[in-house]
Protein backbone atom coordinates (compact mmCIF):
# COMPACT_ATOMS: atom_id res chain seq x y z
CA UNK A 1 0.00 0.00 0.00
CA UNK A 2 1.44 3.52 -0.71
CA UNK A 3 1.21 6.47 1.31
CA UNK A 4 0.58 8.50 -1.81
CA UNK A 5 -2.61 6.50 -2.91
CA UNK A 6 -4.01 6.72 0.70
CA UNK A 7 -3.75 10.73 0.84
CA UNK A 8 -5.28 10.73 -2.98
CA UNK A 9 -8.42 8.12 -2.02
CA UNK A 10 -9.01 9.81 1.33
CA UNK A 11 -9.18 12.93 -0.34
CA UNK A 12 -11.38 12.48 -2.68
CA UNK A 13 -14.03 11.03 -0.27
CA UNK A 14 -13.66 13.81 2.05
CA UNK A 15 -13.85 16.92 -0.16
CA UNK A 16 -9.84 17.12 -0.17
CA UNK A 17 -9.55 17.42 3.41
CA UNK A 18 -6.85 14.30 4.72
CA UNK A 19 -6.36 14.39 8.13
CA UNK A 20 -3.99 11.66 8.67
CA UNK A 21 -1.74 14.01 5.83
CA UNK A 22 -1.89 16.67 7.59
CA UNK A 23 -1.28 15.15 10.94
CA UNK A 24 2.11 13.75 9.60
CA UNK A 25 3.10 17.09 7.45
CA UNK A 26 3.01 18.70 11.09
CA UNK A 27 5.70 16.33 12.04
CA UNK A 28 8.21 18.70 10.65
CA UNK A 29 9.35 20.28 13.67
CA UNK A 30 10.72 17.77 15.91
CA UNK A 31 12.74 14.58 15.20
CA UNK A 32 10.07 12.57 18.08
CA UNK A 33 7.31 13.70 15.59
CA UNK A 34 9.15 12.88 12.45
CA UNK A 35 9.59 8.71 13.97
CA UNK A 36 5.97 8.40 14.58
CA UNK A 37 5.02 9.85 11.06
CA UNK A 38 7.81 7.10 9.94
CA UNK A 39 6.52 4.33 12.09
CA UNK A 40 3.23 4.69 9.70
CA UNK A 41 4.92 4.34 6.72
CA UNK A 42 6.87 1.68 7.52
CA UNK A 43 3.39 0.33 8.83
CA UNK A 44 1.65 0.60 5.62
CA UNK A 45 4.68 -0.89 2.91
CA UNK A 46 5.90 -3.71 5.47
CA UNK A 47 2.89 -4.47 7.68
CA UNK A 48 2.16 -7.89 8.69
CA UNK A 49 -1.46 -6.93 8.30
CA UNK A 50 -3.69 -8.51 5.45
CA UNK A 51 -4.45 -5.49 3.07
CA UNK A 52 -8.21 -5.65 4.24
CA UNK A 53 -7.45 -5.16 8.18
CA UNK A 54 -4.96 -2.63 7.27
CA UNK A 55 -7.23 -0.28 5.24
CA UNK A 56 -9.67 -0.60 8.08
CA UNK A 57 -7.06 0.55 11.10
CA UNK A 58 -5.80 3.29 8.23
CA UNK A 59 -9.78 4.49 7.55
CA UNK A 60 -10.16 4.39 11.51
CA UNK A 61 -6.96 6.28 12.32
CA UNK A 62 -8.26 8.76 9.56
CA UNK A 63 -12.01 9.39 11.34
CA UNK A 64 -10.14 9.80 14.50
CA UNK A 65 -7.73 12.23 13.64
CA UNK A 66 -10.55 14.05 11.74
CA UNK A 67 -12.38 14.76 15.08
CA UNK A 68 -9.78 16.32 16.83
CA UNK A 69 -8.52 18.62 14.08
CA UNK A 70 -8.98 21.35 16.11
CA UNK A 71 -5.87 20.03 18.65
CA UNK A 72 -2.84 21.78 18.11
CA UNK A 73 -0.89 19.92 20.38
CA UNK A 74 0.76 17.14 18.41
CA UNK A 75 1.13 14.64 21.02
CA UNK A 76 -2.36 15.70 22.42
CA UNK A 77 -3.61 14.51 19.69
CA UNK A 78 -1.83 11.17 19.53
CA UNK A 79 -2.75 10.69 23.62
CA UNK A 80 -6.49 11.41 21.80
CA UNK A 81 -6.47 8.25 19.43
CA UNK A 82 -8.58 5.57 21.27
CA UNK A 83 -7.23 2.13 21.00
CA UNK A 84 -9.91 0.42 22.35
CA UNK A 85 -11.54 -0.49 19.03
CA UNK A 86 -11.61 -3.93 17.80
CA UNK A 87 -10.30 -2.45 14.27
CA UNK A 88 -6.71 -2.26 15.31
CA UNK A 89 -7.10 -6.24 16.83
CA UNK A 90 -6.05 -8.81 16.07
CA UNK A 91 -2.76 -9.17 14.24
CA UNK A 92 -0.01 -12.00 13.57
CA UNK A 93 -0.88 -14.35 16.69
CA UNK A 94 2.23 -14.86 18.90
CA UNK A 95 4.10 -17.82 19.33
CA UNK A 96 3.33 -19.61 22.66
CA UNK A 97 3.32 -22.56 24.09
CA UNK A 98 2.53 -24.10 27.85
CA UNK A 99 5.57 -23.78 29.11
CA UNK A 100 5.87 -20.06 27.72
CA UNK A 101 6.26 -17.28 30.41
CA UNK A 102 5.11 -13.54 30.22
CA UNK A 103 6.04 -10.62 31.87
CA UNK A 104 4.54 -7.18 32.12
CA UNK A 105 6.20 -4.33 33.71
CA UNK A 106 4.14 -1.44 34.72
CA UNK A 107 3.98 1.37 37.01
CA UNK A 108 2.32 0.58 40.86
CA UNK A 109 0.07 3.79 40.36
CA UNK A 110 -2.97 1.41 39.02
CA UNK A 111 -2.52 -0.89 41.19
CA UNK A 112 -2.72 1.40 44.17
CA UNK A 113 -6.10 3.24 42.89
CA UNK A 114 -7.32 -0.34 43.07
CA UNK A 115 -6.63 -0.81 46.60
CA UNK A 116 -7.07 2.41 47.65
CA UNK A 117 -10.20 2.34 46.48
CA UNK A 118 -11.58 -0.73 47.87
CA UNK A 119 -10.02 -0.10 51.20
CA UNK A 120 -11.48 3.18 51.56
CA UNK A 121 -14.65 2.68 49.88
CA UNK A 122 -15.37 -0.08 52.35
CA UNK A 123 -15.18 2.61 55.33
CA UNK A 124 -17.19 4.84 54.07
CA UNK A 125 -14.39 7.51 52.99
CA UNK A 126 -13.70 9.70 49.56
CA UNK A 127 -10.34 8.38 48.32
CA UNK A 128 -6.87 10.47 48.86
CA UNK A 129 -3.86 8.68 47.39
CA UNK A 130 -0.99 8.00 49.69
CA UNK A 131 1.87 11.36 48.69
CA UNK A 132 5.07 10.56 47.21
CA UNK A 133 8.12 11.39 49.14
CA UNK A 134 11.74 12.57 48.39
CA UNK A 135 13.97 9.27 49.47
CA UNK A 136 17.41 10.04 48.19
CA UNK A 137 16.73 13.23 45.49
CA UNK A 138 13.60 11.17 44.12
CA UNK A 139 9.96 11.74 44.63
CA UNK A 140 8.34 8.41 44.44
CA UNK A 141 6.04 6.13 46.91
CA UNK A 142 7.72 5.04 49.99
CA UNK A 143 9.18 1.41 49.63
CA UNK A 144 7.60 -0.27 52.47
CA UNK A 145 4.38 1.37 51.38
CA UNK A 146 4.71 0.33 47.79
CA UNK A 147 5.33 -3.43 49.38
CA UNK A 148 2.17 -3.51 51.46
CA UNK A 149 -0.01 -2.63 48.45
CA UNK A 150 1.41 -5.45 46.54
CA UNK A 151 1.06 -7.77 49.25
CA UNK A 152 -2.71 -6.89 49.43
CA UNK A 153 -3.30 -6.97 46.01
CA UNK A 154 -1.09 -10.76 45.89
CA UNK A 155 -3.78 -12.17 48.29
CA UNK A 156 -7.13 -10.05 46.30
CA UNK A 157 -5.95 -11.48 42.80
CA UNK A 158 -5.87 -14.80 44.71
CA UNK A 159 -9.32 -14.65 45.53
CA UNK A 160 -10.63 -12.43 42.50
CA UNK A 161 -8.91 -13.39 39.00
CA UNK A 162 -10.84 -10.72 37.37
CA UNK A 163 -9.22 -8.15 39.66
CA UNK A 164 -6.58 -7.61 37.34
CA UNK A 165 -8.90 -6.31 34.64
CA UNK A 166 -9.79 -3.44 36.52
CA UNK A 167 -5.98 -2.31 36.47
CA UNK A 168 -5.43 0.60 34.13
CA UNK A 169 -2.37 -0.99 32.39
CA UNK A 170 -1.34 2.58 30.82
CA UNK A 171 -1.40 6.40 31.74
CA UNK A 172 -3.87 7.05 29.35
CA UNK A 173 -7.60 5.72 30.18
CA UNK A 174 -8.64 4.83 27.18
CA UNK A 175 -5.75 2.62 26.26
CA UNK A 176 -6.65 -1.24 27.47
CA UNK A 177 -3.97 -3.08 25.96
CA UNK A 178 -1.62 -5.55 27.56
CA UNK A 179 2.60 -5.72 26.59
CA UNK A 180 4.01 -7.92 27.59
CA UNK A 181 7.73 -9.80 27.02
CA UNK A 182 9.23 -13.28 26.99
CA UNK A 183 10.22 -13.67 30.38
CA UNK A 184 13.39 -15.47 29.48
CA UNK A 185 14.58 -12.70 27.73
CA UNK A 186 14.65 -9.90 30.97
CA UNK A 187 14.62 -12.85 33.76
CA UNK A 188 17.75 -11.89 36.32
CA UNK A 189 17.42 -8.03 35.37
CA UNK A 190 16.29 -6.54 38.87
CA UNK A 191 17.05 -3.32 38.80
CA UNK A 192 14.11 -0.68 37.48
CA UNK A 193 15.27 2.16 35.39
CA UNK A 194 17.56 -1.13 33.51
CA UNK A 195 14.16 -2.85 32.62
CA UNK A 196 12.18 0.40 31.73
CA UNK A 197 15.07 0.92 28.92
CA UNK A 198 15.70 -2.45 27.98
CA UNK A 199 11.59 -2.63 27.44
CA UNK A 200 11.24 0.87 25.57
CA UNK A 201 9.15 2.09 28.80
CA UNK A 202 8.67 5.98 28.65
CA UNK A 203 8.52 6.21 32.75
CA UNK A 204 9.81 8.92 34.30
CA UNK A 205 12.17 9.42 37.41
CA UNK A 206 11.00 8.18 40.78
CA UNK A 207 8.25 5.98 38.98
CA UNK A 208 7.59 2.68 40.61
CA UNK A 209 7.82 -0.59 38.71
CA UNK A 210 6.01 -3.79 38.98
CA UNK A 211 7.15 -7.13 37.16
CA UNK A 212 4.02 -9.57 36.76
CA UNK A 213 4.89 -12.75 35.08
CA UNK A 214 1.97 -15.26 34.39
CA UNK A 215 1.99 -18.61 32.37
CA UNK A 216 1.94 -18.04 28.30
CA UNK A 217 -1.69 -19.34 27.35
CA UNK A 218 -1.65 -20.71 24.00
CA UNK A 219 -5.36 -20.05 23.72
CA UNK A 220 -5.11 -16.31 24.75
CA UNK A 221 -5.12 -14.02 21.86
CA UNK A 222 -1.34 -12.56 22.12
CA UNK A 223 -0.18 -11.32 19.33
CA UNK A 224 1.93 -9.08 17.50
CA UNK A 225 2.07 -5.27 17.96
CA UNK A 226 1.66 -2.64 15.16
CA UNK A 227 1.74 0.81 14.78
CA UNK A 228 -2.10 0.94 15.46
CA UNK A 229 -1.17 -0.97 19.14
CA UNK A 230 1.64 1.70 19.71
CA UNK A 231 -0.22 4.70 21.55
CA UNK A 232 1.51 6.79 18.53
CA UNK A 233 4.40 7.00 20.63
CA UNK A 234 8.29 7.32 19.11
CA UNK A 235 9.46 4.85 21.74
CA UNK A 236 7.58 2.15 19.85
CA UNK A 237 10.07 0.06 17.23
CA UNK A 238 8.21 -1.65 13.95
CA UNK A 239 9.56 -5.10 13.65
CA UNK A 240 9.98 -6.87 10.44
CA UNK A 241 10.70 -10.31 11.39
CA UNK A 242 7.85 -12.47 10.65
CA UNK A 243 7.85 -14.72 14.16
CA UNK A 244 5.05 -13.45 15.51
CA UNK A 245 7.03 -10.73 18.03
CA UNK A 246 7.50 -7.41 17.93
CA UNK A 247 10.67 -5.85 19.49
CA UNK A 248 11.02 -3.20 22.00
CA UNK A 249 13.40 0.20 21.19
CA UNK A 250 16.28 -0.19 24.09
CA UNK A 251 15.75 3.85 25.27
CA UNK A 252 19.94 3.43 26.65
CA UNK A 253 20.82 3.75 23.29
CA UNK A 254 18.16 3.00 20.90
CA UNK A 255 18.52 -0.84 19.60
CA UNK A 256 16.29 -3.13 19.01
CA UNK A 257 16.19 -4.97 22.11
CA UNK A 258 13.46 -7.85 23.82
CA UNK A 259 10.77 -9.37 22.59
CA UNK A 260 7.34 -8.53 23.10
CA UNK A 261 3.84 -9.42 22.26
CA UNK A 262 0.50 -7.52 22.80
CA UNK A 263 -3.29 -8.46 23.74
CA UNK A 264 -6.58 -6.98 24.97
CA UNK A 265 -7.27 -6.73 28.55
CA UNK A 266 -9.18 -9.35 29.00
CA UNK A 267 -6.31 -12.61 30.02
CA UNK A 268 -6.45 -15.53 32.23
CA UNK A 269 -4.84 -14.00 35.20
CA UNK A 270 -5.33 -16.70 37.28
CA UNK A 271 -2.34 -18.23 35.72
CA UNK A 272 -0.54 -15.37 37.05
CA UNK A 273 3.34 -16.63 39.12
CA UNK A 274 4.43 -13.75 40.20
CA UNK A 275 3.69 -10.39 41.32
CA UNK A 276 7.05 -8.74 42.23
CA UNK A 277 8.27 -5.46 43.52
CA UNK A 278 11.10 -3.81 41.39
CA UNK A 279 11.84 -0.48 42.93
CA UNK A 280 11.77 3.10 41.49
CA UNK A 281 13.05 4.27 37.98
CA UNK A 282 16.47 6.07 39.63
CA UNK A 283 16.90 8.38 36.10
CA UNK A 284 14.78 9.83 33.74
CA UNK A 285 14.30 8.56 30.37
CA UNK A 286 17.54 10.40 28.32
CA UNK A 287 16.27 13.31 25.58
CA UNK A 288 19.56 13.03 23.61
CA UNK A 289 20.00 11.12 20.94
CA UNK A 290 16.76 11.32 19.23
CA UNK A 291 18.09 12.78 15.84
CA UNK A 292 21.03 10.62 15.60
CA UNK A 293 18.13 7.45 15.89
CA UNK A 294 16.54 9.17 13.45
CA UNK A 295 18.91 9.11 10.66
CA UNK A 296 19.44 5.57 11.75
CA UNK A 297 15.59 5.49 11.13
CA UNK A 298 15.78 7.29 7.90
CA UNK A 299 18.75 5.28 5.89
CA UNK A 300 17.20 1.63 7.45
CA UNK A 301 13.60 2.39 5.35
CA UNK A 302 16.01 3.86 2.38
CA UNK A 303 17.74 0.47 2.53
CA UNK A 304 14.66 -1.59 2.55
CA UNK A 305 12.93 0.54 -0.28
CA UNK A 306 16.20 0.55 -2.50
CA UNK A 307 15.27 -2.46 -4.60
CA UNK A 308 11.76 -1.41 -5.41
CA UNK A 309 11.64 1.61 -7.21
CA UNK A 310 7.81 2.09 -6.66
CA UNK A 311 8.25 1.98 -3.02
CA UNK A 312 11.39 4.57 -3.31
CA UNK A 313 9.14 6.69 -4.76
CA UNK A 314 6.23 6.67 -2.63
CA UNK A 315 9.31 6.97 0.36
CA UNK A 316 10.48 10.20 -1.56
CA UNK A 317 7.13 11.61 -1.46
CA UNK A 318 6.78 11.25 2.20
CA UNK A 319 9.74 12.68 2.75
CA UNK A 320 8.93 15.78 0.91
CA UNK A 321 5.63 15.92 3.21
CA UNK A 322 7.70 16.02 6.55
CA UNK A 323 10.56 17.93 5.03
CA UNK A 324 13.54 15.44 5.30
CA UNK A 325 16.07 14.51 3.14
CA UNK A 326 18.85 11.84 3.35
Amino acid sequence: MYYNEIVTRIRATQQGRCAIDDFIMSSRDDAKKKIIALNFFEEIHFSVLEEERLNRCINEIETQLEQFRNEADFFNKCNSINLNTANFMPTVPSTLNHNTQLSMVMMIDGIIKTIENEQLYSRGKNRTTTKKQQINNIVTFPPEYCSRIISDFTRKLATEPGAMSSIRIKENNKVKIVWATDDSEINGIADATELRNILGLYYRKGAVLVKITLRGNPQQWWHKPTFFHSGMFPHWLPSHQNDGWGRTLNLANFTESVRETVSENNITWSETLEIRLLGCCEEDVQTQGWEDYLNVRLNNIRQRCINDESVLNDFQYFLEKIDTTI
